[in-house]
């Protein structure tokens, strides 16, 4: 007789930076190749929670802030334009593997 194999519990949805990016180190195709490993460390010190900033933020001086909110503005731009496109490749690659069936 065989033995009963566990069934694996579905996903759980990660809201926090912190846990995409456990999952995402969870992921043997980028963990075990060189560009994959290079993206996790990338990744590892662009990761922003909202305590980590709150500590800062009345602590700023009153000429910065608006210096700041530009670059963080900045920042956020960035990262939605590279967000959208991995989206976009994402809706190719799902595009092309339903061609395939």
């Amino acid at each position: 007789m065989g033995r009963a194999h566990p069934r694996s519990a579905a996903p759980v949805p990660a809201d926090e930076p912190a846990d995409m990016l456990r999952l995402l180190r969870q992921d043997p195709s980028l963990r075990f190749k060189d560009t994959g490993r290079a993206l996790l460390a990338w990744l590892q010190g662009r990761a922003v929670a909202p305590e980590e900033y709150a500590a800062f933020v009345d602590h700023i001086p009153p000429h910065c802030t608006g210096r700041l909110a530009q670059f963080a503005r900045s920042c956020a731009e960035i990262w939605s334009a590279f967000a959208e496109e991995l989206e976009q490749r994402s809706d190719t690659t799902t595009l092309a593997g339903l061609r395939q069936r």
